[in-house]
């Protein structure tokens, strides 16, 4: 039995994404999953089995030393959102590429630093953060984004954990989407927070 477990993993294997190969572009019903590594900060592009399209932070960190910033990806010829943006533009449902959902995690550059160039390449629909609860530490960074928050051109909502109304589907009608989706603020350990 395992000898045939094995080889029916290794036959399912044979026929995967292989190294040096290009993505397969997006199918309805698919769940589309791309870590989006700039070496200055952390991006997710989900694109969900209707079309949906989140981006899940952008960061753009500044030359300092730190443990977030790593070589620039793939090089240093563009910016992190220039990147971002041309990444999300190749592999996106939609011709011209847009974005239904930007979710901040949190208010540190290498999360949220590259929204405001992005926004400037990709059109954002809504824009989900932590919002001001609790009151986020005072910084030059924070300041920055709390400005663009206020221009930002579409809406924007603070985090509503547990609901799975706030995520709805691409096609711009309010109508949930077609499965449960719900973002959730997790602390240290595990622990739910804000419920």
């Amino acid at each position: 039995m395992r000898l045939l477990i094995f080889f029916l993993v290794l036959i399912n294997s044979a026929n995967g994404q292989k190294v040096g190969e290009p993505l397969p572009p997006w199918a309805p019903g698919t769940l589309d999953i791309h870590q989006i590594q700039t070496g200055r900060g952390n991006a997710v592009f989900l694109v969900f089995p209707d079309a949906t399209t989140m981006l899940i932070d952008a960061g753009s960190v500044p030359d300092r030393p730190g443990p977030e910033l790593g070589p620039e990806r793939p090089s240093a010829s563009r910016t992190p959102a220039e990147w971002i943006a041309r990444y999300i533009q190749q592999f996106s449902p939609r011709t011209p590429a847009t974005l239904d959902y930007a979710v901040i995690t949190h208010y540190h550059d290498d999360h949220m630093a590259a929204v405001p160039a992005l926004g400037g390449l990709i059109p954002i629909a809504k824009l989900i953060d932590r919002g001001d609860t609790p009151v986020p530490l005072p910084s030059p960074l924070t300041e920055q984004y709390r400005k663009i928050r206020q221009s930002f051109g579409g809406k924007v909502e603070s985090l509503r954990p547990g609901h799975d109304d706030q995520i709805v589907d691409g096609q711009g009608d309010g109508t949930p989407a077609g499965f449960p989706a719900r973002l959730e603020p997790v602390a240290r350990r595990g622990t739910a927070l804000g419920k």
